[in-house]
């Protein structure tokens, strides 16, 4: 959902197998009468071999006219010896919009490590109620890493992040406490730790 959770969700995933390579997941809440949280959403994708590609959309009520509505499509291929990864989101609010699109690459070094980098591009447009333009609101990120697989469900990672902000832009890594990074400044940051799948 968008910013607030929407109880009573109905989700159906197409069980693997049944289409081949084909996967789908619908999902809907009615929101019972609480502002924000009527939702509905649903994916559909093809996974075979080295491919893997989606398209989803989401709609979320809200207490105007305008609903919050989202839309993506991404995808990976692997060549084995690395892995492209990209995708293209859009979300609109009445006359705002904005978009993100992310290249990435993970390469396998060895049996136990891995490398990653990606790269953003975040593209505000449209106008606020008040008439103040975000048109020149963008941001530009670039992140590099790695993990270390110590088994199948246990890895250590880290990664270096640095955001450039435009304009009134103030996207800022995880690590900057939120509202603290000035408008049209620069974000960098690196995190670490340890990763268990139970």
């Amino acid at each position: 959902t968008t910013l607030v959770r929407s109880d009573n969700g109905v989700s159906y995933l197409l069980p693997a197998g049944i289409l081949g390579g084909l996967y789908a997941h619908v999902t809907v809440a009615p929101g019972e009468g609480a502002v924000g949280t009527k939702y509905h959403a649903a994916r559909i994708g093809y996974a075979a071999g080295p491919v893997n590609i989606s398209a989803a959309f989401g709609n979320t009520g809200t207490a105007t006219t305008n609903d919050y509505k989202i839309a993506n499509i991404g995808g990976s291929y692997d060549f084995g010896v690395v892995k492209f990864l990209g995708l293209y989101n859009e979300a609109k609010y009445g006359a705002l919009k904005q978009t993100v699109i992310g290249l990435g690459a993970l390469v396998p070094v060895g049996p136990q490590w891995q490398l990653r980098a990606s790269a953003q591009r975040v593209n505000a447009s449209g106008n606020t109620a008040g008439g103040v333009s975000t048109n020149a609101n963008d941001a530009n990120l670039l992140a590099v890493g790695g993990v270390y697989f110590l088994s199948k469900r246990t890895q250590v990672y880290a990664t270096a992040a640095k955001i450039t902000n435009k304009g009134a832009a103030s996207y800022a890594v995880s690590t900057t406490p939120a509202g603290s990074l000035a408008m049209g400044s620069t974000s960098t940051g690196l995190d670490f730790g340890l990763r268990h799948s139970f």
